[in-house]
């Protein structure tokens, strides 16, 4: 499913892949392999939470190059972005966030795949101003925050 979804963002021309799930089953890495590679080439980003547990712990997509993997941090701010060692190189504010709820009420939620979509919204807004990068240039961006 996750597959079907990808193909068909990036045949409509979709610039930027939010991915808060994953798959540790290595049987299956091929076929993240596919649509990853895919975006590459097309110049689309791919933004993919790692697993809560421990971001050493291999999953797809998030730690195939080129996805920018994403892990969970505490004590950021909204907008901020923190530098990792590994294939999950990047983190952002995803401990204890308030988010809202059913019936009009929020909670405090932990986990990688409310990080990931701030990674994302920051490369919209840099995409936004400037269109032209490719997933390389974007990379070599995020490395100097």
């Amino acid at each position: 499913i996750a597959a079907a979804a990808a193909n068909a963002a990036l045949s409509r021309g979709y610039h930027l892949l939010n991915c808060s799930f994953g798959c540790a089953l290595v049987e299956h890495i091929h076929v993240y392999k596919e649509w990853i590679d895919r975006a590459w080439l097309q110049g689309a980003q791919i933004i993919a939470a790692c697993n809560n547990h421990s971001a050493d712990h291999p999953e797809w997509p998030a730690h195939l190059l080129p996805a920018i993997g994403v892990d969970m941090a505490a004590g950021l701010g909204p907008e901020d972005l923190a530098r990792r060692a590994g294939l999950i190189e990047f983190a952002a504010l995803g401990v204890d966030v308030k988010v809202p709820w059913r019936g009009g009420g929020y909670r405090h939620m932990t986990g990688s795949s409310l990080a990931a979509p701030r990674v994302t919204g920051l490369l919209a807004r840099l995409l936004s101003v400037h269109p032209g990068l490719d997933p390389a240039q974007v990379r070599a961006l995020l490395r100097r925050v």
